[in-house]
């Protein structure tokens, strides 16, 4: 397991705090999801780990390649990278994992929330790079997560386009925070 994958990367000292940006990011704790989508070069992830450290939120940090498009590695990341902020979450599920049998993604997931359910801690899992997994099962997993999860678990990725799960459904429930290129253009006010 590659560790540096689950490191909030550092903003350097010189850069701009966009406050505005910033408070629309508190709102989207509020909701299911947050997803930030542009293209590359518009500062996704400085702004997040900014947005992270100034409020010095408790983070989950998992930064995607070509190579976790199979379950078993996304949540072998996702699990470590939640256990640094407790390490009884995903303890079960790790174990499960190793077995021989196939699991079925409702059972990860019901797995999952319910170690979830068990912290006292607010959570918030950055999946950076998303961008990069297109495997059926790892999304799956991840629309499963977003509908059942619980109430102290809040979930932000970080996206060069759309993921493949019904961003729509969310959208039209207001359990979606969005922020797109527009948003992320520097203005007048930055």
């Amino acid at each position: 397991m590659l560790l540096t994958k689950l490191h909030i990367p550092q903003t350097g000292e010189n850069i701009i705090h966009r406050s505005s940006l910033f408070e629309k990011l508190d709102e989207g704790l509020k909701r299911k999801l947050i997803l930030v989508s542009a293209t590359a070069g518009y500062g996704k992830t400085t702004l997040i780990s900014s947005w992270i450290s100034k409020n010095k939120l408790t983070t989950a940090w998992y930064s995607l390649d070509e190579k976790d498009n199979d379950v078993n590695v996304f949540l072998s990341y996702v699990i470590a990278a939640l256990q640094t902020i407790d390490k009884s979450i995903g303890s079960e599920l790790k174990q499960t994992l190793a077995a021989p049998e196939e699991l079925s993604v409702e059972l990860i997931t019901e797995l999952l929330v319910s170690d979830l359910l068990e912290t006292d801690k607010n959570t918030l899992l950055v999946l950076d790079d998303f961008h990069y997994i297109h495997d059926r099962d790892v999304i799956n997993f991840i629309s499963n997560i977003i509908e059942y999860m619980p109430s102290n678990f809040h979930l932000l990725i970080i996206t060069r386009n759309d993921p493949a799960f019904q961003i729509s459904k969310l959208r039209s429930k207001q359990q979606l925070l969005e922020v797109r290129s527009n948003d992320l253009r520097f203005s007048k006010n930055d």
